[in-house]
């Protein structure tokens, strides 16, 4: 019989009719996956009425008849609903807490970014309870006040992205970004490029977010999928790139890279994040620059081939190999 794990993730999920649960993207499906094998998941987590495109794997949402006095906890993230519930368990219901908390994304510098130096203050007082009662697991060596060995590195590539890979376009500079409007994803740049307009030979896909989101002006270089949850749409969507720009400010081991490397599609990123690199070819950096940006881009269309043969090169990081060893590590 498995033993029970309580899974605290800040996510919103869905629950149909049905009882199928959708979750806001594919990482909470990835590491719940992973702790299914050794144990029996009861997931705590925030409801929402609106349907996500996500479904995740059969699995218990937590109820109060599954409280126990001693309970294994895996914190996904630290945020403050993640923090309250364990304040809830520790503090009003009386259990005792073990397990793990982990790091996806540099806390500290994400709420100084967010919310400045109050937004520090607030995750130094959450982080300073957190660190007494929860094993660490981090995805990256590089988080501020994170020192721990167990590192883990997310990916969502399973044997399907490393087969039928698709020549690009070289004609012009396909850009493509996946992610979210966010001030700390780089969001202010993409709005530059965007209302600039200065560079007329380029696409750029933006893949997460929608257009009436982002602006309501117009630029015919740009295009908006919104989200993407199936697996075959996204790879199709990465071969129709010939650079992938990731602007963030901040990152942990993004699965973007992981996705981008795996259809031997370049990478350009800024050099804020230069840490992302982890040896590997591919991997661009450069100043938050548009000139900047463009000039190195012509580079990557110049050299692509020699680039690619590099990329062929790369360990690649796999959806298994992560399940896998987030597993051991609890």
């Amino acid at each position: 019989m498995k033993n029970n794990i309580y899974v605290i993730s800040n996510d919103k999920i869905y629950r149909d009719k049905d009882n199928n649960l959708y979750g806001p993207n594919n990482d909470l499906d990835n590491i719940l996956h992973s702790l299914k094998s050794k144990f029996k998941v009861h997931l705590i987590a925030r409801k929402t009425k609106i349907k996500n495109k996500f479904r995740l794997g059969r699995i218990e949402i937590f109820e109060k008849k599954n409280l126990m006095k001693n309970m294994k906890i895996f914190m996904i993230s630290l945020t403050p609903y993640n923090f309250f519930m364990l304040i809830y368990f520790l503090y009003i219901k009386r259990v005792s807490v073990t397990g793990h908390i982990y790091f996806r994304s540099d806390g500290f510098l994400e709420y100084k970014y967010r919310y400045g130096w109050f937004g520090y203050f607030v995750y130094f007082l959450m982080f300073t309870l957190i660190k007494k009662k929860l094993n660490f697991i981090s995805c990256s060596k590089n988080f501020t006040n994170i020192d721990c060995n167990s590192i883990v590195y997310p990916s969502e590539c399973d044997e399907e992205w490393f087969l039928n890979r698709k020549s690009p376009k070289l004609d012009k500079i396909y850009f493509l970004y996946v992610g979210r409007l966010t001030y700390d994803k780089g969001s202010e740049f993409l709005r530059l490029l965007f209302k600039s307009q200065i560079k007329k030979n380029f696409k750029f896909q933006i893949v997460g977010i929608d257009k009436k989101d982002f602006s309501k002006q117009q630029n015919p270089s740009f295009d908006f999928s919104g989200i993407i949850s199936e697996k075959k749409e996204m790879i199709k969507i990465y071969d129709q790139c010939n650079i992938f720009l990731l602007p963030s400010y901040i990152e942990g081991f993004p699965k973007v890279i992981n996705e981008c490397l795996a259809r031997h599609r370049p990478v350009i990123i800024f050099n804020e994040i230069n840490y992302v690199v982890n040896e590997r070819e591919g991997i661009f950096k450069c100043e938050r620059d548009i000139d900047d940006l463009f000039n190195l881009s012509n580079y990557i269309i110049d050299n692509y081939q020699m680039i690619q043969d590099k990329i062929r090169s790369n360990k690649d990081y796999t959806k298994l190999n992560f399940q896998k060893d987030l597993s051991e590590k609890i």
